[in-house]
């Protein structure tokens, strides 16, 4: 297992064609099941062994990956032992220290993320920092621009947009003298959120069109989704609901395409927020159930904070508003324990919404279940949510007209309208299961239906099955 995911994480690292990139994506998907088992050999090993530092190889290299995917759910307690292991390390010669310290780097920047995709946004900036600093004593250029670039996340989640920007300035500068695209493409979207966050949307406009030029000219689909993911945000923020549905429609096609697995629920989350502005009901739904039902892949507070608002949404439309004010003390309850910063534009919009359960309790009954809500987890929250969703509901939706399916998507509903299984589908099709689930999803969420029996009826009714 080690040296298969070191040969992994090496291919991972170099510059690879999409075709090539997509392949070892789907490898590593279905190798990364043992990755805590090669990386406790690594850990244990001693220190400074070849094992021992095939360790921080792998997990340094999977981070790009990683963080494109997070289905890749390396154990915490690795990450913690990784840091330690090499804090305690002495080193054997000084010709081997500025390796060792670029490894020591890595592992902080690896720990950095990991705080704060589990929310700890205080701590994640002390591990960025100290990344940052080792990075610049080795005169590691590539390691300097990915600490800037995490620094201004971690500023502009605490709600200092400005030094954010200045950060993402002074990493631009830097991978424009590297030529480095990739991180160039990353600082592009990243303005791009953050003027989206001080409201201005011509400025994030121009960032992710710049972002997107490069990504076309590279073919770079992951990029090409994180536009059209962030474009469709912004059109929501502007009140273009149509627009930003056109955008994350296709962001969810590409996403699932590169198997983006932490683009697509994200993607997921805003798409059913859109569609319930749009008062497209079971649309709304159905996205938010599949991104609920994929957010235990994910570990991103943060987006977990962003389904529960689409929840939230979905419940007042259904004037589900006890329901509402409970996950709205789980948001709150979240946000000051890891003094996540909340974007104007999103607290004005939510306040509107707002009025609405105002105006059906008192003031009492909703800090009463506010409260309850308040001793909930987060995931707990998130399941609650499904049950409610997936509850029969007496509001009766317009009929949405589906959106288009591709000619295997087609297929797979012809055999779905047959009664045939996903296994069963996968030979028929002789494709893995895990591409016939994608297709069987992609299907639900274009037709708006939530089950398999309600696919095979819209295939019979629309005389599409053989």
């Amino acid at each position: 297992y080690v040296n298969l995911y070191l040969s992994l994480s090496q291919q991972a690292d170099r510059n690879l064609k999409e075709t090539q990139q997509i392949n070892l994506f789907k490898q590593i998907d279905e190798e990364f099941e043992n990755i805590n088992l090669a990386l406790e050999i690594c850990i244990t090993s001693t220190s400074g062994s070849k094992n021992w530092e095939a360790g921080y190889k792998i997990l340094t290299c999977f981070h790009r990956y990683w963080m494109m995917h997070q289905s890749v759910l390396i154990d915490y307690e690795y990450i913690a032992r990784a840091r330690k292991s090499i804090d305690e390390f002495m080193l054997p010669n000084p010709d081997d220290a500025k390796r060792f310290l670029i490894h020591r780097a890595d592992i902080y920047s690896v720990s950095g993320t990991l705080a704060w995709l589990t929310g700890n946004y205080a701590k994640s900036r002390e591990f960025h920092e100290i990344a940052y600093t080792l990075y610049l004593k080795t005169n590691h250029e590539q390691g300097v621009i990915e600490s800037l670039n995490n620094l201004s996340a971690n500023l502009g989640q605490m709600g200092d947009y400005d030094e954010s920007l200045k950060l993402l300035d002074e990493s631009t500068t830097l991978t424009q003298k590297l030529g480095d695209h990739w991180a160039e493409m990353r600082n592009l979207a990243n303005m791009g959120i953050l003027f989206q966050y001080i409201e201005k949307p011509e400025l994030a406009l121009e960032k992710y069109e710049q972002c997107l030029k490069i990504a076309q000219d590279l073919n770079d689909d992951y990029f090409k989704a994180i536009v059209n993911y962030g474009k469709g945000h912004l059109h929501i923020r502007l009140g273009n609901y149509e627009t930003a549905i056109e955008f994350l429609k296709i962001n969810l096609d590409t996403s699932q395409q590169i198997q983006g697995a932490y683009i697509f629920v994200y993607c997921l989350a805003i798409y059913a927020r859109a569609n319930i502005q749009m008062e497209k009901v079971e649309l709304a739904i159905h996205a938010a159930l599949e991104a609920i039902s994929l957010s235990e892949k994910i570990t991103d507070v943060e987006f977990k904070i962003e389904l529960l608002y689409a929840c939230i949404y979905i419940f007042i439309f259904l004037d589900l508003h006890p329901e509402s004010v409970q996950l709205i003390g789980v948001i709150q309850k979240v946000r000051d324990e890891t003094k996540m910063h909340e974007n104007p534009y999103d607290v004005r919009d939510f306040e509107k919404k707002l009025q609405k359960i105002y105006s059906s309790m008192s003031r009492e009954e909703f800090e009463s279940l506010r409260l309850a809500g308040s001793k909930l987890t987060i995931d707990s929250a998130l399941a609650i949510a499904a049950e409610i969703l997936e509850a029969p509901r007496s509001v009766e939706s317009k009929k949405q007209q589906p959106q288009h399916l591709t000619s295997r998507e087609q297929e797979v509903l012809n055999l779905i309208a047959q009664g045939l299984t996903n296994e069963q589908i996968s030979n028929e099709l002789v494709v893995v299961l895990k591409t016939v689930e994608k297709h069987v999803a992609s299907i639900f969420r274009k037709l708006g239906v939530r089950n398999r029996t309600e696919a095979a009826a819209w295939a019979l009714e629309n005389k599409i099955t053989v």
